[in-house]
């Protein structure tokens, strides 16, 4: 894993102080990763190129092909599945540059989400995939009372999404490059 340093937000913006950072980074620890550690998602494991613009995901059955759809410092590659989905206020979706869902409305019909799921986002070089990888933890702390949300997704991180965050809540995360390497035939 290629890390960046932690970053931290309010819903006003990121915050720059690096003695708050180190506090949340310290307190939160657990919940990230550090150089050495083994990234244990069954979903992430082994991936393979069939041409520059298909790739499969064998990591875990069912196989799972995905297509290139942009391009850019990561691509994007879309498999062919959807999920439906009632609500995308999950702040998951406002983090993501890469928008991951859409609007649906038929004639005479009730509005609701397709979320394309699986979708990679990726950039290859010579024998190596990286995917665009984000930690986060977002804690509320509240008269006396700390909770917060664990969880990270593969996506390119958007810092405007922090608009979404509750009036108390702060967000610590951690962006990486998860690194596939090609292994020995």
């Amino acid at each position: 894993m290629h890390f960046k340093p932690f970053r931290l937000f309010s819903r006003e913006g990121e915050i720059t102080n690096d003695s708050i950072i180190n506090r949340y980074v310290n307190e939160f620890r657990v919940h990230f990763f550090s150089p050495g550690d083994h990234f244990s998602n069954p979903y992430f494991q082994e991936f393979s190129f069939i041409n520059e613009d298909s790739v499969l995901n064998i990591s875990k059955a069912p196989i799972v092909e995905a297509r290139r759809t942009l391009t850019g410092v990561y691509d994007l590659f879309k498999s062919r599945s959807n999920i439906f989905l009632n609500d995308t206020n999950d702040i998951h979706f406002a983090l993501m540059t890469h928008k991951t869902f859409h609007t649906r409305e038929p004639a005479g019909g009730i509005k609701y989400f397709e979320w394309e799921s699986p979708v990679y986002v990726m950039k290859r070089q010579n024998d190596s995939l990286f995917l665009a990888m984000s930690k986060y933890i977002i804690v509320s702390r509240r008269d006396y009372i700390t909770s917060f949300r664990s969880d990270f997704f593969n996506n390119v991180l958007k810092d405007e999404g922090v608009k979404s965050l509750g009036p108390t809540d702060t967000l610590l995360i951690q962006v990486f490059d998860l690194a596939m390497i090609k292994g020995s035939e």
